[in-house]
């Protein structure tokens, strides 16, 4: 007996799901809720391996390009930025190669010493 009601504990071996589900429950259905829960025979152990090792190869190989196609992506990438710092090292130095050739153009600014100062006279001509 229970204890919250009067009625008895032998209802309590049958299936909640009886009523829901009966063809499953029948007697002769045994050897079906069996194969639920169990593989049968070795051909289908075999069987369902089988199918299982190709599963996992054909994922295998589908990361497989996943990978592939992830890192030939990432080398076309380092390949630009690449050509990209090349391009900056080249008009950097071009700039330098300007800045020296306006420095070689352009007197040289005075120092702390004094100023050297050149003047043109008519008569006398260029005076320092």
């Amino acid at each position: 007996m229970s204890d919250d009601d009067n009625t008895s504990d032998d209802s309590l071996d049958e299936s909640v799901f009886r009523d829901t589900l009966p063809s499953l429950f029948d007697e002769d259905n045994g050897d079906f809720l069996q194969s639920l829960m169990l593989i049968g025979s070795n051909s289908e152990r075999n069987a369902f391996f089988e199918h299982l090792k190709e599963q996992v190869a054909k994922s295998e190989t589908e990361d497989a390009a996943k990978h592939s196609t992830k890192e030939a992506t990432k080398r076309k990438q380092c390949k630009l930025m690449e050509q990209e710092i090349a391009k900056a090292q080249e008009a950097a130095e071009a700039l330098n190669l300007l800045r020296k050739a306006q420095e070689g153009r352009v007197p040289p600014q005075p120092n702390e010493n004094g100023v050297l100062v050149s003047v043109h006279h008519v008569d006398l001509g260029v005076l320092m």
